[in-house]
């Protein structure tokens, strides 16, 4: 009898484990997301956009390739929801990126511009 007794309780401890793991929520603010500013003066710039939160506060770091690798600073990063803020500069101009991230989709605008993209998965 204090077997099964045993047994029910390692069971139901277990069961109630898995539920804690499976109710935590992935932030959907964070990664690395592939993204496009559509448009340029320069064409079609595709960069890499990667989200962070260390502490409670978002970062953001903007990567470009060939000349624009190194470029863009980001300056501020500011969230409400799913919307995503980020004031940065590139090349002596200074600008915000306002995107919305809606599951594995980016969508947004800069300067009247369109950005898209998606999340890249690891």
């Amino acid at each position: 009898m204090k077997k099964i007794i045993l047994l029910i309780f390692a069971s139901s401890l277990l069961i109630n484990s898995c539920a804690i793991f499976k109710s935590t929520k992935k932030d959907p603010l964070l990664g690395k997301f592939n993204i496009t500013l559509f448009d340029t003066p320069m064409g079609d710039i595709p960069l890499v956009l990667e989200v962070n939160k260390t502490d409670g506060e978002y970062s953001a770091l903007i990567n470009g390739e060939g000349q624009l690798d190194g470029v863009f600073e980001v300056d501020a990063t500011t969230v409400s929801e799913n919307n995503l803020s980020i004031d940065a500069a590139a090349g002596g101009m200074e600008f915000t990126l306002e995107m919305q991230i809606n599951e594995d989709q980016i969508t947004g605008s800069v300067m009247d511009l369109d950005i898209k993209g998606e999340r890249i998965v690891e």
